[in-house]
Parts: C-alpha cells; sequence; structure tokens
C-alpha cells in the first residue's frame, strides 16, 4: 500500500479468516445443488440464510471499524458496496441478455425485462413477492426457468443496509450496551414476525424484508461482540471453541440434508442454519479441527469465487432447462454445475459477496501467501496511479488461478504415488 492515498489509510483492517471463506463455499455449493435438483441437497436454500448471517457480521464489523476511528462515511460506504457488487452483477447480464433474447419468448422476455427493471433498484425480493402465483412460487418447478430469481436475496440485502449505517450512527452515542440491546429487540420482532408470517403470508414473509432482517442481524451482534469497544473479549478454552464451531457446522450440515420446501421458512426453523453460521463466526479458531476442514485450499477456492457462482448458476440452469425438453440428464447437471463456477472465476478479480469486504481479505493465511509471493514483491512497486481495489482484484484473480492449478498437480500426484505404490 502507498502512503501518498489519503482515502486507503481509512479503509479498516478486518484479519482474514479462512474459515469464513469455507463457510461461504458450503453455502454456494448447497444453494447450487438444491437448485440442480438433487434430492439429497432438498434444504440447500438455507445457503442463503447462511450468506446473510456472514454478510451481516462482516459489513457491520467494518462500519464498526471505521466509527471507532471517527472516520466513517456513509457516502463512502455506498460507493464501496457499487464498486464490489455491481462489477460482477452487469458482466453476467451482459452475457446473459444476448442468450436470453434468443432462447426465450416474447411472454418471458417481457417478464425478464419487468425482473431487470426491479433489480437495477434493488427491489428482486418486492417484484417477484407481486408476481409470484400458485404455480410460481420459489420452490416451484416453473420457477426453475427464472433468470433473475435468485436476485431477491440481493434485494434483502441492500435494503438492509440503507438503514444500518443510520442506525449504527444513531445507537452508537448511547454505548454498545444500547446498541446490543436496541439490535437484540428489532431481530426478536422480526423473527416474531417471521413465525407468524410463515402461517398467514408465506410468500411476503419469505421474500421481504422484515422477515429475513433477524439474520443479518445476528451477524452484527457478533460482530459487537467481537469489537474492543464492546471491552469483554471471547473467552473460551480452545476445546470449547473446537466443539461450539464443530456444533455449527453440524447444524448448517443438518439443515441442508434434511430441511425442504414443507419446512415453515423463514420462521423458528431457520434458527437452525442461523445459529449454526453464527456459531462458526463468533467461535472460529485458526487451529480448531472444525475450522480447519473449512479452511482447505479447495473449500477456501470456492469461497472465493462464491457471490460470482451464485450470480452465475440460476442463469445457467434456467438457460439449460428452457432449451432442454422434459428433465435435464444427470449429465447435463454435473455439467452446469461445473460451467457456474468456471465462470465465476473470470470474475473473481473484482466480485466479492455482498458481505464481505476487501479488508476481510487483506491479510490472507500462509498459504495464500505463498502462493502469490511474487505478487506481493509487485505490489510494493506498483505505481501509486493504480487504485488499491484494482490491484488487490488483480492479485486475487492471480491467486486463484494459482490455487487451482495447485490443487490439480497435488491432486495427480497424490493420484501419481498411489500407482507407483501399487
Amino acid at each position: 500500500m502507498t502512503s501518498g492515498s489519503p482515502r486507503l489509510r481509512t479503509e479498516p483492517k478486518i484479519s482474514y479468516r479462512a474459515d469464513i471463506d469455507g463457510l461461504r463455499a458450503v453455502a454456494v455449493l448447497s444453494v447450487i445443488l438444491f437448485h440442480a435438483g438433487f434430492e439429497a441437497f432438498s434444504g440447500g436454500f438455507v445457503g442463503v440464510d447462511v450468506f446473510f448471517v456472514i454478510s451481516g457480521y462482516l459489513i457491520t464489523a467494518t462500519i464498526v471499524k471505521e466509527m471507532e476511528r471517527g472516520r466513517f462515511s456513509i457516502a463512502r460506504f455506498y460507493e464501496r458496496r457499487a464498486r464490489r457488487i455491481l462489477p460482477a452483477l452487469f458482466f453476467v447480464l451482459l452475457l446473459c441478455l444476448p442468450v436470453a433474447w434468443l432462447l426465450m419468448f416474447p411472454t418471458e422476455l417481457e417478464r425478464l425485462g419487468r425482473s431487470l427493471l426491479a433489480l437495477s433498484l434493488f427491489a428482486s425480493n418486492i417484484h417477484f413477492w407481486q408476481s409470484t402465483t400458485a404455480e410460481t412460487t420459489y420452490f416451484a418447478e416453473a420457477s426453475e426457468q427464472r433468470l433473475l430469481l435468485h436476485t431477491w436475496s440481493l434485494g434483502v440485502e441492500e435494503q438492509f443496509y440503507l438503514v444500518l449505517p443510520v442506525f449504527l450512527i444513531i445507537c452508537w452515542r448511547f454505548g454498545m450496551g444500547t446498541l446490543f440491546l436496541a439490535t437484540g429487540v428489532i431481530a426478536a420482532v422480526s423473527l416474531g414476525l417471521a413465525e407468524w408470517g410463515w402461517r398467514h403470508t408465506p410468500v411476503a414473509n419469505f421474500y421481504l424484508l422484515p422477515a429475513r432482517a433477524w439474520e443479518l442481524l445476528v451477524g452484527s451482534c457478533i460482530a459487537y461482540w467481537h469489537s474492543p469497544r464492546w471491552g469483554r473479549p471471547v473467552r473460551a478454552s480452545a476445546l470449547a471453541r473446537d466443539v461450539l464451531t464443530g456444533c455449527g457446522l453440524g447444524l448448517v450440515g443438518l439443515s441442508i440434508l434434511t430441511f425442504d420446501s414443507t419446512t415453515p421458512f423463514p420462521g423458528l426453523w431457520a434458527l437452525v442454519p442461523t445459529i449454526g453460521a453464527g456459531l462458526i463466526i463468533a467461535f472460529g479458531s485458526p487451529h480448531g479441527y472444525a475450522s480447519s476442514v473449512l479452511a482447505l485450499r479447495p473449500v477456501v477456492l470456492v469461497g472465493l469465487i462464491s457471490y460470482s457462482a451464485y450470480l452465475w448458476h440460476q442463469p445457467v440452469f434456467a438457460f439449460a432447462r428452457i432449451s432442454t425438453v422434459g428433465d435435464l440428464s444427470t449429465r447435463a447437471i454435473f455439467l452446469c454445475v461445473g460451467l457456474s463456477l468456471g465462470l465465476a472465476v473470470p470474475r473473481c478479480c473484482t466480485c466479492h459477496w455482498p458481505g464481505s469486504s476487501s479488508a476481510s481479505v487483506s491479510a490472507p493465511p500462509r498459504w495464500c501467501a505463498r502462493a502469490s509471493l511474487a505478487d506481493s514483491h509487485r505490489a510494493r512497486c506498483r505505481p501509486s496511479t493504480v487504485s488499491e481495489d484494482r490491484w488487490r482484484g488483480a492479485n486475487r484473480c492471480q491467486l486463484v488461478v494459482r490455487l487451482a492449478t495447485r490443487s490439480a498437480l497435488h491432486l495427480s500426484s497424490c493420484g501419481g504415488t498411489r500407482s507407483r505404490r501399487r
């Protein structure tokens, strides 16, 4: 980092956690496999709820860091959000629209146009709530061909982040205790509304922010707890942290494998994956066994491209189903899964999960540092006119490609060793 850029000195630094990238990988793979139609992952839709917790934690932690330094700016916050979300989104739309024009009927293109208009206003969740019928609910077969259905979650997050900075600014002056209390009360009301909503207005309950806000606020509360301003550091033995992290991973896995379209959601049942993700984030340790599983190189690799993979998977499956008579074959399904992940790699240099921050990857683990040693040398020599985000993005893209190459070489060498032993 050069010393000549005053904007860069205001960036908050959050210690990199490979297990959070691993948790992103679990979440995005569960969503992709759910939309692929694998019955074993009938609850894969809860991956979005896991993302909400991660997003609430990272974004709130970033804001709190800046507020502790007295440098928080709402304008700069929204500017960073736009730079991290829009490039990958526009790239996906740019490539998908010509294909949609070739494959879709005029009535389908008209519906797609309305979805694009809602997406441009970050109101996709409101659009799908209003346009949903008994035949086009989120879990209905007809919804599998809705090209932008998955963007409802982006609408929920962006609507939440329109309110969160103002809420934090108002409550900050009253101390962390008041902030905790206010957040807890709002989260409890939101959860109660969600439990009431699935019984009376299930479609609105699924798509709209009031019934989803509590999941993001769970991540916010963890960010408060980890903040030095709270003054009460996490005190738990290594064994206790590992057990709690393992329990969290188990809860997330249990919900992915056992929930289905008949599970009342979101509501009290949503506590299972949400608490699971919260335990992993709150108690994860780089030396714990459970966190080490999430920090495996191939898992982290998928986590690094998770946002772009999430953007790609729904259009890929929708186009495949539109152009196919009958159900997709198993071979076609695996091809779509691989294509969703493969298309995500070129955009890894600029795309972040909406809940991620550049600071969250500012200090990668040792194995990442070794993979990009030459990049770090070039970073010290880069011209001061090159923006930090652009430079970090280029290194991030190179890092993902190198990690993929290393993983492939490692697997091939292991295979060769086993064959020689035989």
